[in-house]
């Protein structure tokens, strides 16, 4: 059985994800709403198979949460979740040890095609370019395409 852990602190977006969740085969989900939280079910069931956690939490952020994790269960993989999905929050995420990220705008599919390419994975690091992050880095190329047309640059 696959163990998931949902961090998220708003109540109906936490369900919402929970309900997802459980769509995987196998899977029994456990949700909190902050660190403290978190922290108690890591005390009490030891590492989770997957993390799904929120940057914007209230107290101990979702970096600082991400953070220790990484400190105190290095082989546990930790998605991160959040409304902020511009390329700054990205990187700072994987950069922090995020296996991957996932835009509060992205659908519930690709939530679920993140997961199990993660979990597939075998805890590696899921590559962002791959469309771990849809629509903005699509925007990106997209805009980084017009200008280099805009400013006669040729595909070298």
């Amino acid at each position: 059985m696959t163990k998931l852990l949902v961090v998220e602190d708003h109540i109906l977006v936490r369900e919402g994800l929970a309900q997802t969740l459980r769509q995987l085969d196998s899977t029994e989900v456990l949700e909190v709403a902050d660190f403290h939280g978190a922290n108690k079910l890591l005390e009490q069931y030891g590492c989770f198979d997957l993390v799904l956690l929120d940057l914007g939490l209230p107290g101990v952020d979702g970096l600082t949460c991400l953070k220790f994790f990484r400190q105190h269960y290095p082989s546990m993989p930790v998605i991160i979740l959040s409304a902020f999905d511009d390329v700054h929050t990205v990187n700072l995420a994987m950069g922090s040890g995020a296996a991957g990220f996932v835009s509060k705008a992205s659908s519930s599919d690709r939530l679920l095609t993140v997961l199990r390419e993660t979990l597939l994975a075998n805890r590696s690091s899921v590559d962002v370019s791959r469309g771990v992050l849809d629509e903005p880095s699509n925007r990106l190329s997209k805009k980084a395409d017009d200008d280099s047309t805009s400013l006669g640059l040729t595909d070298r």
